[in-house]
Protein backbone atom coordinates (compact mmCIF):
# COMPACT_ATOMS: atom_id res chain seq x y z
CA UNK A 1 0.00 0.00 0.00
CA UNK A 2 0.96 3.31 -0.96
CA UNK A 3 2.27 6.01 1.78
CA UNK A 4 -0.26 8.44 0.68
CA UNK A 5 -3.92 7.16 0.31
CA UNK A 6 -7.58 8.58 0.15
CA UNK A 7 -9.76 8.37 3.00
CA UNK A 8 -13.23 9.80 3.56
CA UNK A 9 -13.06 9.14 7.04
CA UNK A 10 -13.69 12.36 9.46
CA UNK A 11 -14.69 14.22 6.27
CA UNK A 12 -17.70 15.73 4.63
CA UNK A 13 -19.55 12.98 2.24
CA UNK A 14 -18.90 12.87 -1.33
CA UNK A 15 -15.35 14.68 -0.47
CA UNK A 16 -11.67 12.85 -1.20
CA UNK A 17 -9.49 13.17 1.31
CA UNK A 18 -5.72 12.22 0.54
CA UNK A 19 -3.81 11.50 4.32
CA UNK A 20 0.04 10.86 4.56
CA UNK A 21 -1.07 7.43 6.60
CA UNK A 22 2.58 6.96 7.68
CA UNK A 23 3.54 10.38 8.62
CA UNK A 24 0.37 10.07 10.23
CA UNK A 25 0.77 7.36 12.50
CA UNK A 26 4.47 8.00 13.54
CA UNK A 27 3.44 11.72 14.87
CA UNK A 28 0.42 10.05 16.67
CA UNK A 29 2.15 6.90 17.81
CA UNK A 30 5.28 8.03 18.72
CA UNK A 31 5.49 11.44 18.77
CA UNK A 32 7.92 13.35 20.02
CA UNK A 33 6.03 15.67 22.44
CA UNK A 34 3.63 13.57 24.68
CA UNK A 35 1.22 16.56 24.93
CA UNK A 36 0.09 15.41 21.55
CA UNK A 37 -0.50 11.87 21.79
CA UNK A 38 -3.94 11.58 20.75
CA UNK A 39 -5.73 8.19 21.17
CA UNK A 40 -9.28 8.72 19.78
CA UNK A 41 -7.94 10.12 16.39
CA UNK A 42 -5.38 7.50 16.08
CA UNK A 43 -7.83 4.49 16.71
CA UNK A 44 -10.03 6.26 14.20
CA UNK A 45 -7.58 6.54 11.42
CA UNK A 46 -6.43 2.71 12.30
CA UNK A 47 -10.09 1.44 11.66
CA UNK A 48 -10.21 3.97 8.55
CA UNK A 49 -6.95 2.13 7.40
CA UNK A 50 -8.37 -1.14 7.86
CA UNK A 51 -11.27 -0.11 6.20
CA UNK A 52 -9.67 0.11 3.11
CA UNK A 53 -8.56 -3.16 3.08
CA UNK A 54 -10.65 -5.05 -0.21
CA UNK A 55 -13.02 -7.24 0.98
CA UNK A 56 -11.22 -10.47 -1.32
CA UNK A 57 -8.19 -9.84 0.71
CA UNK A 58 -10.36 -10.27 3.94
CA UNK A 59 -11.75 -13.63 2.68
CA UNK A 60 -8.25 -14.68 1.53
CA UNK A 61 -7.02 -13.71 5.52
CA UNK A 62 -9.09 -15.68 7.39
CA UNK A 63 -9.75 -18.01 5.38
CA UNK A 64 -6.37 -18.99 5.91
CA UNK A 65 -6.68 -18.51 9.33
CA UNK A 66 -9.30 -21.08 10.12
CA UNK A 67 -6.95 -23.56 8.21
CA UNK A 68 -3.86 -22.76 10.71
CA UNK A 69 -6.57 -22.65 13.50
CA UNK A 70 -8.09 -26.29 12.30
CA UNK A 71 -6.55 -29.64 13.98
CA UNK A 72 -4.65 -30.58 10.53
CA UNK A 73 -2.68 -34.11 9.66
CA UNK A 74 0.81 -33.69 11.95
CA UNK A 75 4.00 -32.42 9.86
CA UNK A 76 6.31 -35.69 9.11
CA UNK A 77 9.02 -35.20 11.25
CA UNK A 78 12.84 -35.69 10.53
CA UNK A 79 14.47 -38.94 10.34
CA UNK A 80 16.36 -39.93 12.93
CA UNK A 81 20.26 -40.11 12.06
CA UNK A 82 20.37 -44.40 12.95
CA UNK A 83 17.10 -44.02 10.37
CA UNK A 84 19.39 -42.55 7.44
CA UNK A 85 22.15 -44.91 8.12
CA UNK A 86 19.71 -47.92 7.99
CA UNK A 87 18.20 -46.64 4.85
CA UNK A 88 19.97 -44.77 3.00
CA UNK A 89 24.00 -45.35 3.56
CA UNK A 90 24.07 -48.97 4.40
CA UNK A 91 22.52 -50.01 1.55
CA UNK A 92 25.34 -47.90 -0.52
CA UNK A 93 28.18 -49.75 1.19
CA UNK A 94 29.63 -53.31 0.53
CA UNK A 95 32.95 -55.10 -0.78
CA UNK A 96 34.02 -56.38 -4.32
CA UNK A 97 35.26 -59.77 -4.27
CA UNK A 98 38.75 -60.39 -4.76
CA UNK A 99 39.38 -61.02 -8.94
CA UNK A 100 35.93 -59.71 -9.85
CA UNK A 101 34.60 -56.39 -10.93
CA UNK A 102 31.27 -57.42 -11.15
CA UNK A 103 30.39 -59.70 -7.57
CA UNK A 104 29.34 -57.36 -4.62
CA UNK A 105 28.59 -58.34 -0.63
CA UNK A 106 26.02 -55.02 0.53
CA UNK A 107 26.98 -54.94 3.85
CA UNK A 108 23.40 -55.95 4.78
CA UNK A 109 24.17 -59.61 3.44
CA UNK A 110 27.40 -59.56 5.39
CA UNK A 111 28.18 -63.03 7.46
CA UNK A 112 30.61 -63.99 9.72
CA UNK A 113 31.84 -66.63 7.60
CA UNK A 114 32.46 -64.37 4.34
CA UNK A 115 33.77 -61.61 6.51
CA UNK A 116 36.65 -64.06 7.47
CA UNK A 117 36.72 -65.51 4.08
CA UNK A 118 37.64 -62.39 2.63
CA UNK A 119 40.05 -60.86 5.08
CA UNK A 120 41.91 -64.13 5.29
CA UNK A 121 42.01 -65.34 1.61
CA UNK A 122 45.24 -63.66 0.46
CA UNK A 123 46.91 -65.33 4.04
CA UNK A 124 45.34 -68.81 2.67
CA UNK A 125 46.44 -68.15 -0.66
CA UNK A 126 49.76 -67.35 -0.06
CA UNK A 127 50.12 -70.11 2.72
CA UNK A 128 48.65 -72.46 -0.07
CA UNK A 129 51.58 -71.54 -2.29
CA UNK A 130 54.18 -72.11 0.17
CA UNK A 131 53.01 -75.35 1.05
CA UNK A 132 53.00 -76.46 -2.41
CA UNK A 133 56.82 -75.38 -2.72
CA UNK A 134 57.25 -77.57 0.69
CA UNK A 135 55.94 -80.17 -1.59
CA UNK A 136 57.79 -79.94 -3.91
CA UNK A 137 60.82 -79.70 -2.62
CA UNK A 138 60.52 -82.90 -0.61
CA UNK A 139 59.64 -84.84 -3.78
CA UNK A 140 62.32 -83.07 -5.58
CA UNK A 141 59.54 -81.62 -8.49
CA UNK A 142 60.61 -78.90 -10.02
CA UNK A 143 59.68 -75.55 -8.12
CA UNK A 144 56.44 -73.88 -9.33
CA UNK A 145 58.72 -70.41 -11.28
CA UNK A 146 59.74 -73.40 -13.59
CA UNK A 147 57.17 -76.04 -14.08
CA UNK A 148 53.31 -75.19 -13.55
CA UNK A 149 51.61 -77.51 -11.72
CA UNK A 150 48.89 -77.91 -14.77
CA UNK A 151 52.10 -79.20 -16.30
CA UNK A 152 52.95 -81.69 -14.24
CA UNK A 153 52.48 -85.36 -14.50
CA UNK A 154 49.09 -86.67 -13.18
CA UNK A 155 50.70 -88.91 -10.51
CA UNK A 156 52.44 -86.03 -9.41
CA UNK A 157 50.04 -83.04 -8.92
CA UNK A 158 47.78 -85.54 -7.16
CA UNK A 159 49.97 -85.67 -4.27
CA UNK A 160 50.45 -82.00 -3.99
CA UNK A 161 47.92 -80.10 -1.26
CA UNK A 162 47.73 -82.76 1.36
CA UNK A 163 50.21 -81.01 3.54
CA UNK A 164 47.48 -78.96 4.89
CA UNK A 165 45.17 -82.27 6.20
CA UNK A 166 48.59 -83.57 7.35
CA UNK A 167 49.23 -80.39 9.56
CA UNK A 168 45.48 -80.35 10.75
CA UNK A 169 45.73 -84.09 11.43
CA UNK A 170 48.58 -83.95 13.76
CA UNK A 171 47.50 -80.79 15.40
CA UNK A 172 44.28 -82.40 16.17
CA UNK A 173 45.28 -86.29 17.29
CA UNK A 174 48.80 -85.55 18.48
CA UNK A 175 49.20 -85.10 22.26
CA UNK A 176 52.31 -83.29 22.77
CA UNK A 177 54.15 -80.02 23.53
CA UNK A 178 53.29 -77.19 20.70
CA UNK A 179 56.96 -76.74 21.09
CA UNK A 180 57.70 -79.83 19.06
CA UNK A 181 55.37 -78.76 16.63
CA UNK A 182 57.07 -75.53 16.21
CA UNK A 183 59.92 -76.97 13.83
CA UNK A 184 57.63 -78.73 11.09
CA UNK A 185 54.83 -76.18 11.18
CA UNK A 186 57.56 -73.31 10.38
CA UNK A 187 59.88 -75.46 7.73
CA UNK A 188 56.18 -76.29 5.49
CA UNK A 189 56.12 -72.38 4.75
CA UNK A 190 59.78 -72.01 5.06
CA UNK A 191 59.41 -69.37 7.92
CA UNK A 192 63.26 -70.77 9.49
CA UNK A 193 64.96 -68.14 9.74
CA UNK A 194 67.53 -68.91 7.35
CA UNK A 195 69.30 -65.87 5.44
CA UNK A 196 68.75 -66.91 1.71
CA UNK A 197 64.41 -68.13 2.19
CA UNK A 198 62.08 -67.07 0.16
CA UNK A 199 61.28 -65.01 3.52
CA UNK A 200 64.52 -63.31 3.68
CA UNK A 201 65.51 -63.73 -0.53
CA UNK A 202 67.70 -60.71 -0.44
CA UNK A 203 69.61 -61.13 3.01
CA UNK A 204 73.13 -63.07 2.13
CA UNK A 205 73.18 -66.59 2.69
CA UNK A 206 74.87 -67.39 5.52
CA UNK A 207 78.04 -70.81 5.48
CA UNK A 208 76.94 -73.52 7.23
CA UNK A 209 79.59 -75.09 9.84
CA UNK A 210 79.89 -78.08 8.00
CA UNK A 211 81.75 -76.35 4.88
CA UNK A 212 79.46 -78.29 2.85
CA UNK A 213 77.14 -74.99 1.91
CA UNK A 214 77.36 -71.15 1.48
CA UNK A 215 81.25 -71.53 0.92
CA UNK A 216 83.30 -69.73 -1.78
CA UNK A 217 83.65 -66.49 -3.96
CA UNK A 218 82.40 -64.63 -6.77
CA UNK A 219 81.90 -68.02 -9.05
CA UNK A 220 79.77 -69.79 -6.27
CA UNK A 221 77.53 -66.90 -5.42
CA UNK A 222 76.86 -66.29 -9.39
CA UNK A 223 75.63 -69.89 -9.48
CA UNK A 224 73.74 -69.52 -5.96
CA UNK A 225 70.40 -70.26 -7.87
CA UNK A 226 71.48 -73.41 -8.71
CA UNK A 227 72.62 -74.52 -5.37
CA UNK A 228 70.46 -76.34 -2.63
CA UNK A 229 68.35 -73.73 -0.77
CA UNK A 230 69.06 -73.14 2.20
CA UNK A 231 66.22 -75.15 4.03
CA UNK A 232 67.16 -78.35 1.15
CA UNK A 233 70.73 -77.99 2.95
CA UNK A 234 70.29 -77.73 6.60
CA UNK A 235 67.00 -79.83 7.05
CA UNK A 236 68.02 -82.72 4.29
CA UNK A 237 71.87 -82.18 3.18
CA UNK A 238 73.71 -80.93 5.93
CA UNK A 239 75.93 -83.32 8.26
CA UNK A 240 73.37 -82.39 11.18
CA UNK A 241 70.34 -83.74 9.35
CA UNK A 242 71.89 -87.25 8.03
CA UNK A 243 73.27 -87.67 11.76
CA UNK A 244 69.66 -87.32 12.82
CA UNK A 245 68.42 -89.82 9.67
CA UNK A 246 71.43 -92.28 10.47
CA UNK A 247 69.23 -92.51 14.25
CA UNK A 248 65.99 -93.53 12.33
CA UNK A 249 67.24 -95.44 9.24
CA UNK A 250 69.57 -97.80 12.07
CA UNK A 251 66.03 -98.41 13.51
CA UNK A 252 64.12 -98.50 10.26
CA UNK A 253 62.58 -102.09 9.25
CA UNK A 254 62.68 -101.85 5.94
CA UNK A 255 65.21 -102.47 3.10
CA UNK A 256 65.65 -98.92 2.22
CA UNK A 257 66.47 -95.99 4.32
CA UNK A 258 63.95 -93.35 4.56
CA UNK A 259 63.36 -90.55 1.69
CA UNK A 260 63.46 -86.74 2.10
CA UNK A 261 59.44 -87.02 1.29
CA UNK A 262 58.90 -89.63 4.38
CA UNK A 263 60.32 -86.94 6.39
CA UNK A 264 59.08 -84.10 5.51
CA UNK A 265 55.91 -84.70 5.03
CA UNK A 266 55.30 -87.49 7.43
CA UNK A 267 54.65 -90.26 5.18
CA UNK A 268 55.13 -93.67 7.31
CA UNK A 269 57.25 -95.91 5.52
CA UNK A 270 56.72 -99.53 5.59
CA UNK A 271 56.93 -101.01 9.06
CA UNK A 272 56.19 -97.87 10.94
CA UNK A 273 52.75 -97.14 12.07
CA UNK A 274 51.68 -93.77 11.41
CA UNK A 275 50.56 -92.92 14.87
CA UNK A 276 54.46 -93.37 15.84
CA UNK A 277 55.60 -91.84 12.60
CA UNK A 278 53.90 -88.63 13.39
CA UNK A 279 56.06 -88.27 16.31
CA UNK A 280 59.71 -89.06 15.13
CA UNK A 281 59.20 -86.68 12.46
CA UNK A 282 58.49 -84.07 14.44
CA UNK A 283 60.84 -85.00 16.86
CA UNK A 284 63.79 -85.78 13.98
CA UNK A 285 62.98 -81.94 12.82
CA UNK A 286 62.60 -80.42 15.69
CA UNK A 287 66.73 -81.81 16.64
CA UNK A 288 67.69 -80.82 13.38
CA UNK A 289 66.75 -77.51 14.23
CA UNK A 290 68.06 -77.55 17.85
CA UNK A 291 71.87 -79.35 16.01
CA UNK A 292 71.46 -76.24 13.52
CA UNK A 293 71.63 -73.56 15.86
CA UNK A 294 74.62 -74.76 18.32
CA UNK A 295 76.34 -75.26 15.32
CA UNK A 296 75.77 -72.06 14.47
CA UNK A 297 77.08 -70.75 17.51
CA UNK A 298 80.33 -72.68 18.07
CA UNK A 299 80.93 -71.48 14.06
CA UNK A 300 80.42 -68.20 14.76
CA UNK A 301 82.16 -67.99 18.15
CA UNK A 302 85.49 -69.64 16.40
CA UNK A 303 85.70 -67.10 13.72
CA UNK A 304 85.00 -64.18 16.31
CA UNK A 305 87.95 -65.93 18.19
CA UNK A 306 90.14 -65.74 15.28
CA UNK A 307 89.19 -62.25 14.91
CA UNK A 308 90.27 -61.50 17.70
CA UNK A 309 93.77 -63.27 17.82
CA UNK A 310 94.09 -61.66 13.97
CA UNK A 311 93.18 -57.83 15.39
CA UNK A 312 95.72 -58.35 18.34
CA UNK A 313 98.33 -59.66 15.68
CA UNK A 314 97.67 -56.89 13.18
CA UNK A 315 95.36 -54.02 14.30
CA UNK A 316 95.04 -52.03 11.24
CA UNK A 317 94.34 -55.67 8.80
CA UNK A 318 91.56 -56.54 11.62
CA UNK A 319 89.89 -52.44 11.40
CA UNK A 320 89.78 -52.99 7.53
CA UNK A 321 88.50 -56.06 7.18
CA UNK A 322 85.58 -55.41 9.62
CA UNK A 323 84.89 -52.01 7.78
CA UNK A 324 84.19 -54.14 4.83
CA UNK A 325 81.86 -56.22 6.52
CA UNK A 326 78.30 -54.87 6.56
CA UNK A 327 75.90 -55.79 9.30
CA UNK A 328 73.19 -58.01 8.28
CA UNK A 329 69.43 -56.35 10.09
CA UNK A 330 67.57 -60.15 9.47
CA UNK A 331 70.24 -62.00 11.35
CA UNK A 332 69.11 -63.88 14.14
CA UNK A 333 71.35 -64.51 16.96
CA UNK A 334 72.14 -67.64 17.98
CA UNK A 335 71.24 -69.30 21.12
CA UNK A 336 74.67 -70.50 21.90
CA UNK A 337 78.11 -68.64 21.01
CA UNK A 338 80.22 -70.83 23.15
CA UNK A 339 83.25 -72.36 21.45
CA UNK A 340 83.69 -75.68 21.46
CA UNK A 341 87.25 -77.20 23.84
CA UNK A 342 90.48 -77.05 21.45
CA UNK A 343 90.33 -80.46 19.76
CA UNK A 344 86.64 -80.89 19.01
CA UNK A 345 85.42 -81.50 15.80
CA UNK A 346 81.86 -78.55 15.83
CA UNK A 347 80.57 -80.69 13.35
CA UNK A 348 80.65 -83.33 15.66
CA UNK A 349 79.60 -82.11 18.31
CA UNK A 350 76.44 -80.43 16.64
CA UNK A 351 75.43 -83.59 15.54
CA UNK A 352 75.57 -85.52 18.79
CA UNK A 353 73.89 -82.85 20.23
CA UNK A 354 71.16 -83.11 17.58
CA UNK A 355 71.13 -87.19 18.58
CA UNK A 356 71.06 -86.20 22.10
CA UNK A 357 68.28 -84.12 21.65
CA UNK A 358 66.14 -86.25 19.29
CA UNK A 359 66.11 -89.07 21.91
CA UNK A 360 65.45 -86.80 24.63
CA UNK A 361 61.98 -85.80 22.90
CA UNK A 362 61.01 -89.23 22.20
CA UNK A 363 61.57 -90.64 25.43
CA UNK A 364 59.81 -87.09 26.82
CA UNK A 365 57.17 -88.67 24.69
CA UNK A 366 57.15 -92.21 25.74
CA UNK A 367 57.24 -91.07 29.66
CA UNK A 368 53.52 -89.05 28.93
CA UNK A 369 52.41 -93.14 28.40
CA UNK A 370 50.08 -94.81 25.61
CA UNK A 371 47.71 -92.83 24.30
CA UNK A 372 43.95 -93.62 23.94
CA UNK A 373 43.26 -93.30 20.38
CA UNK A 374 45.33 -94.35 17.60
CA UNK A 375 48.15 -96.43 18.99
CA UNK A 376 46.14 -100.31 19.15
CA UNK A 377 48.60 -101.33 16.02
CA UNK A 378 51.46 -100.66 17.98
CA UNK A 379 53.19 -103.48 19.50
CA UNK A 380 55.75 -104.39 21.26
CA UNK A 381 57.88 -105.41 18.06
CA UNK A 382 57.87 -101.58 16.39
CA UNK A 383 60.90 -100.06 15.98
CA UNK A 384 61.48 -96.81 18.15
CA UNK A 385 58.31 -96.47 19.89
CA UNK A 386 56.64 -99.89 21.46
CA UNK A 387 53.95 -100.48 23.22
CA UNK A 388 54.77 -103.60 26.01
CA UNK A 389 52.09 -104.45 28.89
CA UNK A 390 50.29 -101.25 28.34
CA UNK A 391 53.37 -99.07 28.64
CA UNK A 392 55.24 -97.13 25.94
CA UNK A 393 58.65 -97.79 25.88
CA UNK A 394 61.49 -95.86 23.94
CA UNK A 395 64.38 -97.77 21.85
CA UNK A 396 68.08 -96.97 22.63
CA UNK A 397 70.30 -94.64 20.60
CA UNK A 398 72.65 -96.15 18.25
CA UNK A 399 76.31 -95.47 18.16
CA UNK A 400 77.51 -92.86 16.08
CA UNK A 401 80.13 -93.13 13.64
CA UNK A 402 82.12 -89.64 13.57
CA UNK A 403 84.62 -88.82 11.15
CA UNK A 404 88.25 -89.32 12.52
Amino acid sequence: MSRTCCSTTNSKPGVLQTVDWEGWLRDYLAPSDGRRRRRGPTLAALQGLVGDIPPSWWSAAQAHAAQLASPGPAPVPAPSTSEVVRTTIMPRMGWKLSGSETLKVPLAKLSVRMATSMQLDDVATRRADLHEDYERAAQGLPPRAVVRREDLPAAAAATLGAIRDTLARLWQKVRWERRHFETLWRLAIDAVPLPGNSHMPLARREPCGCGQHGHGGAAVEAHAAAAPTPRQHHFWDCAVAKAVVAQINAHNPGPAPISQAQLWLVQAPPGFQQCVWDVVVMAALAATEHGRVRLRGMTRAAAALGIQTAAAAAPEAAVAGAAEAEPDLDEIPPTQLTPPQPGVNPVELACARAVADFWSRLMQFAQLGVPQKGWDGVDATHPILAVVNGEMLCAMPQAMELEA
